[in-house]
């Protein structure tokens, strides 16, 4: 409890969901003003920090270059391909002779390992 989460948000959720944190916000963190950290607490905090800018600023370069970008052509192909082997491989398997239906069972077995 107490960590900042908003990297492991971002990593797991679309932006559009954002709209919905106000609805799950329960109030803010106080430190404990008793609480010192000790000089090991301090150096993990400073090498955490480190990490995160550099994840925020990796994170940036792939958004700019539009890795997060929804390709719906990907996926019309991807259904396509696999749909495409899943049949030749019920026709394989379906064929007289052993070496069609092993074959066909290669194919299934490609079909599901996709």
């Amino acid at each position: 409890a107490g960590d900042d989460m908003t990297d492991t948000f971002n990593l797991f959720h679309p932006p559009a969901a954002r709209k919905w944190l106000d609805e799950f916000f329960v109030g803010e963190l106080v430190e404990d003003a008793a609480a010192k950290p000790s000089k090991e607490d301090k150096a993990r905090k400073l090498e955490q920090d480190k990490f995160v800018a550099a994840y925020r600023e990796l994170r940036g370069k792939f958004i700019a270059d539009g890795f997060f970008k929804l390709n719906h052509w990907y996926y019309a192909y991807k259904f396509a391909s696999q749909a495409a082997l899943v049949a030749l491989a019920a026709w394989l398997a379906r064929q007289p002779g052993p070496l069609a239906f092993i074959a066909g069972a290669t194919l299934l077995g490609l079909f599901w390992q996709q």
